[in-house]
């Protein structure tokens, strides 16, 4: 149950750090860290896939299983390349779909199925 909570955690205290003050480049801090912070959101983004199957009852054929491709894709994508202009272009769609996920926790996914 504390998983996501904990993993955020991490990845909001590897960004802002502990000690902010002695960070000279924001930017080249981000740089390296980002494997880390990516690679935690692949694993925040597989808990989501299990869970939402194991606890909700989520197809793994559902529509929302779009949303967590696109998150995984942009989290390998976001651990694997260095490219300040990759990573200006994937900051918007992340926000973006986190966006749309949060709502999901909120919100029982439809069943698209047609078996009532």
């Amino acid at each position: 149950m504390l998983i996501v909570p904990a993993l955020l955690f991490l990845q909001a205290t590897a960004l802002a750090t502990t000690n902010p003050s002695g960070i000279a480049s924001w930017r080249e801090h981000f740089f390296d860290i980002r494997r880390w912070f990516f690679s935690v959101d692949i694993v925040l983004i597989l808990h989501s896939v299990v869970t939402s199957s194991l606890l909700r009852g989520v197809p793994l054929l559902h529509p929302f299983r779009a949303l967590q491709a696109a998150g995984l894709t942009i989290s390998i994508l976001g651990a694997a390349s260095a490219s300040p202009r990759l990573h200006a272009a994937i900051a918007p769609m992340a926000l973006a779909l986190q966006s749309l996920g949060l709502g999901s926790l909120f919100f029982k996914a439809p069943d698209f199925g047609g078996g009532g």
